[in-house]
C-alpha cells in the first residue's frame, strides 16, 4: 500500500448533519422538499447535480438562476453551522500512516475554503495534497476525482485505496478502478455494499489499513 485517497465529509469529519440542515433550508427556499436520508445518500455529489436530482424528484423544473440562488444560500447556511462540525477520532491513525510514508490525498466535493479549514483545524500537516470541488470538471459518482488523485500519486492502482462513506463516493472509486473501502457513518451497510469492504467503524477500518503491505 502506497497511497490512500480519503473523502472528507462523513468520512473524516462528522459534518453531514450541518450539510443536511443547510441543504434542506436552501432547497425549501425554492419549494423543494427532501429527506435527511436522501441527502445522506447524495453525499459527495456536486451542488449542481444534487439540486437537479432533488428537483426531478419533486417533479419541478429549476432554472439556472434558481439553482445559483439555492447554491449560494446553502453555502451561507453551511458556514453558519460549521461550529457544530467535529472530526472523527482518526488524527493519530492518520499520523501513524503518514509516518509510514503512505501518501495521503484528500478528495472532496466540498469547496476548497471549507476543505482547507477542516484540514488546518483537525488534521494539520497530514495530507500531501487536497483536491476539492474546484479541481474537477465532474464530481462523484464520476471517476474523475479519484482518477486525478491516482495520477498525482504516481503509484499503481493496486497500491492504492479509496476511503468513503457515501454511495456516490464508492461508485466513483470503483469506476476509477481503485479498491474502495467504506466506513459506516452516514449511510447503511446496504447502501455501501458495492464497496470492496465495509467497516462498522473507524477503528476496524484503520486496523485493516495498518495490516496492508
Amino acid at each position: 500500500m502506497k497511497a490512500l485517497f480519503f473523502d472528507l465529509d462523513g468520512t473524516l469529519v462528522n459534518s453531514m448533519g450541518a450539510h443536511v440542515k443547510s441543504w434542506k433550508q436552501s432547497l425549501l427556499s425554492q419549494g423543494l422538499e427532501t429527506t435527511e436520508k436522501r441527502l445522506m445518500e447524495l453525499g459527495g455529489v456536486s451542488f449542481e447535480d444534487t439540486i437537479s436530482i432533488i428537483a426531478k424528484e419533486n417533479n419541478k423544473e429549476i432554472s439556472s438562476e434558481k439553482k445559483k440562488s439555492i447554491h449560494e444560500l446553502k453555502q451561507e447556511l453551511f458556514q453558519k453551522y460549521m461550529g457544530e462540525i467535529k472530526p472523527y477520532d482518526v488524527y493519530d491513525d492518520l499520523k501513524e500512516l503518514k509516518q509510514k510514508k503512505i501518501m495521503l490525498i484528500l478528495v472532496t466535493s466540498t469547496k476548497r475554503k471549507f476543505a482547507i479549514h477542516h484540514c488546518s483545524s483537525f488534521f494539520p500537516n497530514i495530507f500531501d495534497t487536497i483536491l476539492s470541488a474546484e479541481d474537477f470538471n465532474y464530481s462523484k459518482p464520476n471517476p474523475e476525482p479519484y482518477l486525478k488523485a491516482w495520477k498525482i500519486s504516481g503509484f499503481d492502482k493496486k497500491e492504492c485505496f479509496v476511503i468513503e462513506d457515501a454511495p456516490s463516493g464508492v461508485t466513483s472509486g470503483n469506476a476509477a478502478g481503485i479498491k474502495t473501502l467504506a466506513v459506516i457513518t452516514s449511510n447503511t451497510k446496504e447502501k455501501l455494499s458495492h464497496a470492496h469492504k465495509v467497516f462498522e467503524n473507524h477503528t476496524l477500518l484503520f486496523d485493516y489499513l495498518k495490516l496492508q503491505k
